[in-house]
This record gives C-alpha cells, sequence and structure tokens, in this order.
C-alpha cells in the first residue's frame, strides 16, 4: 500500500453562495496497488442546524474520482466534513476535511440539486432512463439494454457503433457492468 494520506485535507475555499464540486485524488494513498475507490461518504461535522449551514448536495464517484457537490456555509468560518473512502478490496480511509467559507458574501443555502421521489440526490453520472427516470439499485423496472441512454439522451454504443443491446445476450443479474 501506498503512503498514508495526511490527516487533515483543506479544500479551496468557497464563498456561501457558491455551490462546487470538489473531486480527491486518491491516487498516492493507492499507489503501488491495484486497488480503486469504489465508495465515498461524507458528512459535515460543523452543522448546526441552521439554513445557511454547509451542506453536501451530493457524493459520487464521478470517473473513478471521489467527487463531494458542497453549497452553503456561515462566512468567516472553517467548516469540517468527515469523509471517507472504501476501495474494492477494503482499504478504508476516513479523515477531517476543511473548507473555508469566505466573508465575500452574505449566508445563503445551497440550491437545490434534482432528486428521486425519495429526496436521494442525483449526482451528474446517474443512467437515465427512456422516460426521464433514473437507473437505481433496486430498482423494479424492467428495461432492455437497447434502452439504455446516455446522460445526453443518445443511445448507448458498442465497439462497433451499434446499439449496446444488440451485441449483449439476455441474462438476469443483480449487477449492471459496462466498460
Amino acid at each position: 500500500m501506498g503512503p498514508t494520506p495526511s490527516p487533515q485535507l483543506t479544500l479551496q475555499p468557497k464563498s456561501s453562495a457558491d455551490n462546487l464540486d470538489y473531486g480527491l485524488c486518491p491516487q498516492q494513498w493507492l499507489a503501488g496497488t491495484t486497488d480503486y475507490v469504489a465508495h465515498v461518504a461524507a458528512s459535515v461535522l460543523t452543522a448546526t442546524g441552521d439554513q445557511a449551514d454547509l451542506t453536501i448536495s451530493w457524493v459520487s464517484l464521478v470517473s473513478g474520482t471521489p467527487v463531494l457537490f458542497l453549497g452553503g456555509g456561515q462566512p468567516g468560518t472553517v467548516q469540517t466534513l468527515q469523509v471517507s473512502l472504501t476501495t474494492q478490496q477494503g482499504r478504508v480511509w476516513s479523515a477531517p476535511v476543511s473548507l473555508a467559507i469566505t466573508n465575500t458574501l452574505s449566508a445563503s443555502g445551497p440550491l437545490a440539486v434534482p432528486t428521486l421521489s425519495d429526496g436521494t440526490p442525483i449526482p451528474p453520472n446517474a443512467m437515465q432512463l427512456p422516460g426521464g427516470g433514473i437507473l437505481t439499485l433496486g430498482s423494479t423496472t424492467t428495461l432492455t439494454f437497447e434502452a439504455l441512454l446516455l446522460p445526453d439522451g443518445s443511445p448507448m454504443l458498442d465497439t462497433d457503433s451499434g446499439a449496446l443491446g444488440q451485441s449483449i445476450a439476455s441474462s438476469t443479474s443483480d449487477l449492471l457492468l459496462i466498460a
């Protein structure tokens, strides 16, 4: 395993009005391994219940990079998040992460992000179904592989530029792998 990451990371400062995504780079931590981050979780340790508290709008892996989408925060404060990364092979890194909220603008809450009907935030790398729904684990939606769409609404293509579903045999699984 590579070197242990620093116990305290500091993100680039933002104003309360900013809604920004922050990517974390675990490459040094995972140097010399074939492991990769499979799950990311985060919480705001300094939240007080105020509407202008720093808020995590969503947390996701985007192209393999752990990403936090953050909004709000009391101006002139340093907020602390607890971030945990878990790898496919079971390594866990969990540490506090600091984020300064600048005094440049007055306090404001985060912008709303798209959510599922149960309130779960939808990250930008979610797979959209033909009716506009989002593919989720545990979904009772029955679909064909031909119906899987890219975020821009175009069909997924295989290496020969044919519709992905034309090159996949029918199967039943709880796991969807797209390489």
